[in-house]
């Protein structure tokens, strides 16, 4: 399912390509120039009035799209094979951020790369096509922003790290991590394909989510970084995983009973395929696996906890974590996100 939406993502971007507002070229840069200077995937989906305000941005990010374009389906790439290319081009954002004096000179390298990727999506925001497919489109754009804001914000929490010990087990938290967040995200598109089966509105509901299961885990990773102390006011790892768990089983359930209901009443409950089923069956597959590796994580997770880190980062931990895990809930939960 999770590549089916892939798929229908590069669809949106081709239609928006062919769209009279998107880019042939613009007065700031020359269209041959631009065919040598785009790898022509972000510049297919990027609106001419956004080439026009800022172009070097655009260019820049470019190389972030392609590349985690390039690896959309690597969920078990190590992330240590992805270190050099992350740190080199956090130099680059730092470089544009100091080139156009966006902040003050004094702080670190990784809040100049958030600066520089919040002017990105604020650009993005200025595309006015509000059509279902122009939203997916900057969505899905943005969501390699997010992707990104992850591996900056894991890589600051490796230089936190006092012992090869400890990275070791943040390198095993990372690829659960990645095995997880697959998981969740072909429940959310099951979810959604059985609320709204058949809709045109699946495509945009499925991205905004998405994009939520990513905000849930930068947010893990930044109340890692901040050291939190303590677990006060939260849940523990067993309640928190028992909350996902039987969301996105609830969540399953409730959503075939909707439109299983709504076909009855029109008389159309012959019009649900095998497919229907065969949608909700996978998505409590999804789960089983996804139960099977949240145990692991919390392991690796616990292990973290063990361990000395500079700050006493390791007390923030449980409560970061378990804190993604119900906010994911909370997506799965919801009846839309747009």
């Amino acid at each position: 399912m999770i590549k089916q939406l892939l798929l229908a993502a590069s669809l949106m971007l081709l239609v928006a390509c062919n769209n009279g507002n998107r880019v042939e070229g613009t007065q700031d840069v020359d269209s041959t120039a631009q065919e040598d200077m785009f790898s022509n995937r972000l510049m297919k989906s990027t609106a001419d009035t956004i080439m026009k305000v800022n172009p070097e941005l655009v260019m820049l990010l470019d190389t972030l799209y392609q590349h985690f374009d390039d690896n959309r389906h690597a969920t078990k790439h190590p992330v240590e094979e992805d270190l050099p290319w992350i740190n080199e081009y956090r130099k680059q954002l730092c470089a544009f951020f100091n080139a156009h004096e966006l902040g003050g000179s004094n702080i670190s390298e990784y809040a100049k790369v958030d600066t520089v990727l919040n002017v990105a999506e604020r650009l993005y925001g200025l595309d006015t096509d509000d059509s279902p497919a122009g939203v997916s489109t900057r969505n899905w754009i943005c969501a390699y922003f997010d992707s990104y804001r992850e591996c900056n914000l894991f890589a600051q929490l490796l230089s936190l790290c006092n012992s090869n010990s400890t990275k070791k087990k943040l390198y095993q938290e990372w690829a659960l991590y990645l095995q997880m967040e697959e998981k969740i995200a072909k429940v959310c598109v099951n979810a959604t394909e059985l609320d709204y089966w058949g809709g045109s509105i699946i495509g945009l509901i499925c991205i905004c989510k998405i994009r939520d299961i990513h905000a849930a885990r930068i947010e893990m990773l930044e109340t890692m970084i901040k050291m939190v102390r303590g677990y006060e006011n939260g849940r523990s790892y067993h309640d928190a995983s028992k909350t996902l768990l039987d969301s996105a089983s609830k969540k399953i359930k409730d959503a075939m009973e909707r439109t299983i209901s709504a076909a009855k009443y029109e008389g159309s409950e012959d019009n649900l395929s095998d497919n229907f089923y065969e949608t909700a069956r996978e998505a409590e597959t999804y789960i089983s696996d996804l139960h099977a590796l949240v145990k692991q994580w919390i392991a690796v997770l616990r292990n973290l906890d063990k361990e000395q880190t500079e700050g006493n980062l390791n007390h923030g931990i449980e409560r970061a974590g378990s804190a993604m895990l119900i906010r994911w809930a909370d997506i799965v939960r919801s009846y839309d996100n747009v």
